[in-house]
């Protein structure tokens, strides 16, 4: 919070929403418009109708942990270099 105020949205940051296999994968990220970098991503999946946290949300995760993940999501994160060791 800056001076107290909440971040409005479009103005002090930014969202990017991916989904994948019929929207029961989903990988999100938020970062500030007054830095570039590519945020902090999450992934969910869709349990029950809801989404729960499958990984994150994180700067950087390690190839061991996208071993849970379908390849197309994987390979989404490998391509966002979010991944701070070798590539599974």
């Amino acid at each position: 919070m800056k001076n107290g105020k909440l971040p409005i949205y479009g103005k002090d940051y930014k969202t990017t929403v991916r989904y994948f296999h019929s929207k029961t994968w989903v990988v999100a990220s938020i970062a500030p418009l007054s830095d570039e970098f590519n945020g902090t991503p999450i992934v969910m999946q869709k349990q029950s109708g809801v989404y729960q946290i499958v990984l994150g949300p994180g700067g950087a995760f390690s190839s061991d942990q996208l071993r849970v993940l379908p390849n197309d999501v994987r390979e989404y994160l490998l391509n966002a270099g979010v991944i701070h060791d070798r590539t599974p």
